[in-house]
């Protein structure tokens, strides 16, 4: 009888989870938005970003995007207005916030929310949930 040993034996090598989507992030806290690009693009996603509403809905209007991570408050406005564009192109997106009991957070109760701070794993597993799901 042969025996294997199980240092020789490779697991099986997994897809990153997000290879291949364009994920757009709307952020303007730097370290946590660079936070959101380290587990994204680790899980295979491409990234685009911005720091202000003018900028994403720039954006959105240019690029082809498979799903969004917002912060509910960017600077002094609420992201109602990249909430709205993002529905309207049919592009899923989940609120990434300290305040899961903002207005705007109630005001869509159907949209994911992701409370801060929160994991890498779970980051990407919830975006890959909308965008896969």
């Amino acid at each position: 009888m042969k025996v294997l040993h199980t240092s020789h034996v490779r697991p099986p090598v997994r897809q990153p989870r997000l290879l291949g989507t364009s994920i757009l992030i709307v952020e303007d806290e730097p370290l946590i938005a660079l936070d959101l690009h380290a587990a994204l693009s680790a899980a295979g996603a491409g990234i685009i970003a911005a720091t202000d509403i003018a900028e994403a809905l720039r954006l959105i209007r240019r690029n082809v995007v498979s799903a969004a991570v917002l912060d509910v408050n960017i600077g002094d406005r609420d992201c109602t207005a990249v909430c709205q564009a993002l529905l309207h192109n049919g592009i899923p997106f989940l609120f990434h916030t300290g305040y899961p009991d903002a207005p705007i957070v109630r005001a869509w109760p159907e949209i994911p929310v992701l409370r801060k701070p929160i994991s890498h794993a779970e980051v990407v597993d919830r975006v890959a949930d909308i965008v896969h799901g």
